[in-house]
Parts: C-alpha cells; structure tokens; sequence
C-alpha cells in the first residue's frame, strides 16, 4: 500500500500541473513601458552631455526607434 502523503504529493503536483499552464496562459506577456524606459535613457545621456536643452530631442527619438524596433539605436 503506498503512503498516504505520497499520495497526497502525487495529487498536488498533478493538479499543479494542470493549472500552471492555464495561469500562464491568462497573464499574457509582460508589459513594457517604453516612455519610462525612454525618459532614463534620454535624462542619462542629458547628465552626462551636460546640454538640458536636447532633453525632449533624445526622448523623441528613443520613442521613435522603440517603436519602429530599431536594434541599432
């Protein structure tokens, strides 16, 4: 006779199984906020030139390349 708590482990793990893939499958694909992550890079690149004035000119183009999937910019 197999134990009672090997049972009861064969049990959750099948039902794990079971409902981990249907889970997954509800939360879709993580989000990306490419405004936040374009904001940083354009206040990284303004600290280190110094110039203030290209702050809405790097955000600008880092939101232009995201969306068009430019892998070189």
């Amino acid at each position: 006779m197999i134990p009672e708590s090997r049972v009861f482990s064969s049990a959750v793990i099948a039902s794990l199984s079971i409902a981990f893939p249907t889970v997954a499958k509800d939360a879709g694909l993580p989000g990306i906020d490419l405004q936040t992550i374009c904001r940083s890079r354009a206040k990284a690149l303004r600290e280190t030139l110094g110039d203030r004035s290209k702050s809405e000119e790097l955000y600008a183009g880092c939101m232009k390349s995201e969306q068009e999937g430019d892998p070189l910019s």
